[in-house]
C-alpha cells in the first residue's frame, strides 16, 4: 500500500507543477512578466518566472506525505533559495548578492543539526569533519544554487540536467535503504519532468531565477541529507566545470549587463562562439567554438555529459559505496 501511495504522489507532482506551470504562463503573460528568447532569431518573448510553480507543487506534495524536523529544514532551505531568486527577477542584484543570499539557506540544516559531518570518501573511507561540514554546507548550498543558475541558459537545458543528475542519487538512495529521501528525490524528479514540458525547447515557460537557484539548493540538500555528497559531485561534473570556467574566465562574480555575451545568433538562427580575452568560458561556447551549432544540439550536447556524469556516479556507487 506505501508503495502505490508513493507512486500517486510522483504522478500527482508531475501533474500538479504541469498544471502549475501552464497556470503561471498564462497569468505572466497576462501581466506583462516577459523576456526576450535570446537565442531565437527573432527573441520571441517568453513569461517568467516559472520557478514557483515547481517550488508550490513540490512542496505541497512533500508535506501531505512527510512531515518532520527533516522536511522542515529542507522546506526552509529550498525557501530561502526560491526567495533570493525571487528578489533577483524583480529587483536585478550584482553579482556578488546572490552568492551571499544563496549561502543563508545552510542556516536551516546548521540551526537543526540536520546532517551528517561523516561523508565517504572512495579510497579513503568515512571522515569526519564536525567543525569544517557547516562551513562545507554554506559555500555547497551557495556554489549549487548559482551553478544552476549559470546553467540555466538554453530551453529546457538546467531542467533535464537535473533530473539525469538525480538519478544517481535516487539508486544511491535505494540501495542504503534511504527510502525518504528516496521518496523525495523522486518528487524532485516529478516536479522537474513536469516543469520540463514546457520548459523544453522552444520553451513556454522560463524558470528565472526563483527557478535555478531553488533548483540548485534542493539538488545540494538531497546529497546532504542522503549522505551522498561525493555521488552528486559526480553526477553533476558538468554543472560544477561550467560554473567554473565561466567565474575563472571573468575573474569572479559579475553582474550580467557587465559581462560580454559568449555566443552570437546567425541570420540562420545558429549559435557561434564569440572569440576572444575576458568572454566567458561556458560549455555552450566551447560546443559553438568550431562553427556554428543549433540550440538543440548545444542542449543534446549538454545533457549527452549529464547522462555520462550520471553513469560514473552509478558506477561509483555500486563499486565503492555498497
Amino acid at each position: 500500500m506505501a508503495i502505490i501511495s508513493e507512486l500517486f504522489a510522483i504522478i500527482l507532482t508531475f501533474l500538479v507543477v504541469l498544471l502549475l506551470s501552464i497556470f503561471f504562463e498564462k497569468l505572466l503573460t497576462k501581466i506583462g512578466l516577459m523576456v526576450p528568447d535570446v537565442h531565437k532569431p527573432d527573441k520571441k518573448m517568453v513569461p517568467r518566472p516559472g520557478g514557483p510553480a515547481i517550488y508550490i507543487g513540490i512542496i505541497i506534495i512533500i508535506f501531505i506525505f512527510i512531515r518532520n524536523i527533516i522536511v522542515i529544514a529542507l522546506v526552509a532551505s529550498i525557501s530561502i533559495g526560491l526567495l533570493a531568486g525571487l528578489l533577483d527577477d524583480f529587483l536585478k542584484f550584482g553579482g556578488i548578492e546572490k552568492p551571499l543570499l544563496t549561502a543563508i539557506a545552510a542556516a536551516p540544516f546548521i540551526i537543526l543539526g540536520t546532517y551528517d559531518p561523516n561523508p565517504y570518501i572512495p579510497f579513503v573511507g568515512t571522515v569526519t569533519i564536525k567543525i569544517l561540514y557547516p562551513l562545507l554546507l554554506i559555500a555547497g548550498f551557495s556554489i549549487y544554487s548559482n551553478a544552476a543558475n549559470m546553467l540555466d541558459i538554453y530551453n529546457g537545458l538546467l531542467t533535464g540536467s537535473m533530473i539525469v543528475a538525480t538519478v544517481p542519487l535516487s539508486i544511491y538512495f535505494y540501495i542504503k535503504g534511504e527510502y525518504q529521501i528516496l521518496f523525495i528525490s523522486m518528487i524532485f524528479i516529478a516536479g522537474l519532468s513536469g516543469f520540463l514540458v514546457r520548459h523544453a525547447y522552444p520553451s513556454k515557460l522560463f524558470p528565472g531565477d526563483s527557478g535555478t537557484l531553488f533548483i540548485g539548493a534542493f539538488y545540494f540538500a538531497l546529497m546532504v541529507l542522503g549522505r551522498a555528497e561525493i555521488i552528486g559531485i559526480i553526477a553533476t561534473l558538468p554543472l560544477i566545470f561550467n560554473g567554473f570556467f565561466i567565474l575563472s574566465s571573468i575573474r569572479g562574480f559579475k553582474e550580467h549587463s557587465k559581462i560580454q555575451r559568449p555566443v552570437i545568433i546567425t541570420n540562420e538562427g545558429k549559435i557561434l562562439a564569440v572569440k576572444g580575452k575576458g568572454i566567458p568560458i561556458t560549455l555552450a561556447r566551447l560546443f559553438a567554438s568550431e562553427g556554428a551549432v543549433t540550440e538543440k544540439e548545444i542542449i543534446n550536447g549538454v545533457w549527452l555529459m549529464f547522462t555520462v556524469s550520471a553513469i560514473l556516479a552509478i558506477f561509483t556507487t555500486l563499486v565503492f559505496l555498497i
